[in-house]
């Protein structure tokens, strides 16, 4: 592999790991504003 090759490798799976944290983040916001008085929750 050459070091294009590496670098472009790389830079795709740091997308795919930041657009899985995003989701995630998203998931959990979601599921604590539902699951989670008003008086309970922290911000």
């Amino acid at each position: 592999m050459d070091e294009n090759h590496i670098r472009n490798f790389s830079e795709r799976i740091n997308r795919v790991i930041n657009e899985y944290d995003k989701t995630i983040s998203q998931l959990l916001n979601e599921q604590y504003f539902q699951k989670t008085k008003w008086s309970d929750r922290h911000l």
